[in-house]
Parts: C-alpha cells; sequence; structure tokens
C-alpha cells in the first residue's frame, strides 16, 4: 500500500505526530539560523588562507568563515550515484574549494550543512545519530583505500600524499593531518566530533603506527593545562593567554612559517 504524505499547513499542534512536530520546529530553526549566520562578520583572517601550509579547513557553523563569500568559491560536487543520494553523505563528502595567493587549493569542508541549503543544515538529535554512523562508514572507506594502496606497494608518505591529493571526506585530512582546533569548545554535544577523533586514535593504535600520528592542537582558554580534554589533545598555547592573545601568537607563528 503507498504510504499518503500528510498535508499539515492546517493542522494544529495536537493534532500533529511527534516527527512531524519536530520537522516543523527544526525547519523553522534552519531558516532563522540561515538568515542569521549569513549576516556574521569577523575579524579578517587572511592570515590563514595565505600560508601553504593549510590544505583544509573544516567549518562547524553553516556559513563561509574569514568573511569570504559562497560566490567566492568553487563548490566540488559528487555525482549522485557515488553517494546513493544521500545528503548525508553529501554533507560530508562534498566541499568547496579556492586558490590562494601561493595558487595553492584550500578545501573547506561543512560537515554540519551549509546556510545556503536549508535541508543541509544538521540539528537536532537524530541528525547527529546519523553522522556519527556516517563518519563511521567514511573511516572504514578511508581504510579500504589505505588497503588498496599498500597492495601497490606505497610507502607511508606516499601512501598519505596520495590520500591528502584527493580525499574522498574530510575525514581523511582530520585523521592523517596535523590537526588545529579553533573557535570552537569540543563540548560533549559534539558528538560527530568525537567519533572522528576516536577513529583518529584507532587508526594509530598498533605501537608501529604511532610514529605516524600527527599531534592534536586545541586553542582554550580559561582552564588549567589538565582540565577535562584527553592528553592527546595538546592546548595551542599556554591557556592561561586571553584568546586574543593567542590569535595574535597564533598569526606570528603563521606569518613565520611562510616560505
Amino acid at each position: 500500500m503507498e504510504e499518503k504524505i500528510r498535508d499539515i499547513s492546517n493542522f494544529s499542534e495536537e493534532e500533529l505526530y511527534a516527527y512531524e512536530w519536530e520537522e516543523k520546529i527544526l525547519k523553522k530553526m534552519k531558516l532563522e539560523m540561515s538568515l542569521k549566520t549569513d549576516a556574521i562578520c569577523v575579524d579578517s583572517f587572511d592570515w590563514i588562507l595565505t600560508n601553504k601550509t593549510v590544505t583544509d579547513i573544516i567549518c562547524l557553523n553553516f556559513n563561509p568563515p574569514f568573511n569570504l563569500k559562497w560566490s567566492d568559491f568553487i563548490h566540488f560536487k559528487r555525482p549522485k550515484e557515488v553517494l546513493n543520494n544521500n545528503r548525508e553523505f553529501r554533507n560530508n563528502c562534498e566541499y568547496y574549494q579556492l586558490k590562494n595567493k601561493f595558487a595553492c587549493t584550500i578545501r573547506f569542508w561543512f560537515p554540519h550543512g551549509v546556510s545556503k541549503s536549508i535541508e543541509s543544515m544538521v540539528l537536532g538529535t537524530h541528525r547527529y545519530c546519523i553522522q556519527t554512523s556516517v563518519i563511521a562508514h567514511l573511516f572504514s572507506h578511508l581504510k579500504q583505500r589505505e588497503v588498496g594502496l599498500m597492495k601497490r606497494n606505497e610507502s607511508a608518505p606516499s601512501l598519505k600524499s596520495k590520500i591528502l591529493n584527493d580525499p574522498f571526506s574530510w575525514i581523511e585530512p582530520f585523521i592523517v593531518n596535523e590537526l588545529y582546533f579553533l573557535g570552537c569548545s569540543l563540548s560533549n554535544a559534539e558528538w560527530d566530533l568525537w567519533s572522528a577523533l576516536a577513529f583518529r586514535r584507532r587508526n594509530f593504535a598498533k605501537l608501529e603506527n604511532r610514529k605516524y600520528e600527527n599531534p592534536i592542537f586545541h586553542m582554550r582558554s580559561g582552564c588549567n593545562q589538565g582540565s577535562s580534554y584527553p592528553q592527546f589533545i595538546q592546548p595551542l598555547y599556554d591557556p592561561t593567554l586571553s584568546y586574543h592573545e593567542q590569535w595574535k601568537k597564533l598569526k606570528a607563528d603563521f606569518s613565520n612559517s611562510k616560505k
């Protein structure tokens, strides 16, 4: 029997099913958030974009960072058949790219969706649960790529280079690269980030693989060195420094690393 879709536009709140009520609320929230995030304006961080060492930026908000506009990017899309037309995989496997002044490509990933596509925005417990299962699938995909490359007798540096030159999802640079958490709290509500971090640790769990694991740094302020973060996540700078002071130090360090 074919399932009929109900027209709930004229229904009262009492007449809605729970999932319909949830969808109605989330749709309204997404619309309001998309309007607000598009209006956000932050200080200039052009110095991040003019550094040769930055290859990937994972954005947890729904809008472009660093005063960039959607028109500044080229949207790299995957064929529908590759992702089985699944919107959750689309969020995690497609990216927006631009070239910096060194003609180096920087990929911007938006795993929580983008403000210009309301349906893509990840909000609510249900979508976050799906997100964690997608991350598990994408980690398995990474391991399959590694196995295929190792069968060709690829060395570890060559294997890393080939994966990062053409990543299938944000999980690959997240696991393989040196990682910096900037401007985010790493709260317990970020289920997908903690899932990705768990898979990152699993990837280098064997003693002989530890030498390939890159460090993780987190900019944090107003807390002790040993506060509630795992030991494998190092403070970027002295946490007693203000965020403003740490951003200044980071800018100086990035400027010194330019070649």
